[in-house]
């Protein structure tokens, strides 16, 4: 019984995970040859993440990553958007300094280049790959 339970979360998470893993895989390989509008950015900050590393006790250090966290409006043929990434697979820092960076980066600019998918106008990154 253990077995078939095992095999069956093995089941659900491959159909969960695959295809949205496909999905970014296919935005990253693609996004470089999206076509571009001017968006704006609404909101833009700094998130930091602790991870205990696998297997650890929970008085081990922690490993800190920092997420540049976004969003931002656009519009296609006259139709309001609003985006969430920076980049497909997502955007994250090893040092508070170097995600400052570049968040003055976005922050610093009047208006940024959006990268939209011509078929799903929803789907759209700011750094394309």
């Amino acid at each position: 019984m253990q077995k078939l339970l095992t095999w069956l979360f093995v089941g659900i998470l491959a159909i969960v995970v695959v295809p949205r893993m496909w999905h970014e895989f296919q935005d990253r390989h693609h996004s470089g040859t999206w076509p571009t509008v001017e968006g704006n950015l609404t909101d833009a900050y700094i998130k930091e993440v602790v991870n205990n590393t696998s297997g650890q006790s929970s008085h081990s250090p922690h490993q800190h990553s920092f997420v540049l966290v976004v969003e931002y409006s656009y519009r296609v043929h006259g139709r309001e958007y609003v985006g969430h990434r920076v980049r497909a697979a997502g955007m994250s820092y090893g040092t508070e300094k170097r995600a400052k960076e570049a968040l003055d980066n976005f922050k610093s600019k009047k208006t940024i280049t959006v990268y939209y998918d011509p078929k799903d106008p929803a789907s759209s990154v700011l750094i394309p790959g």
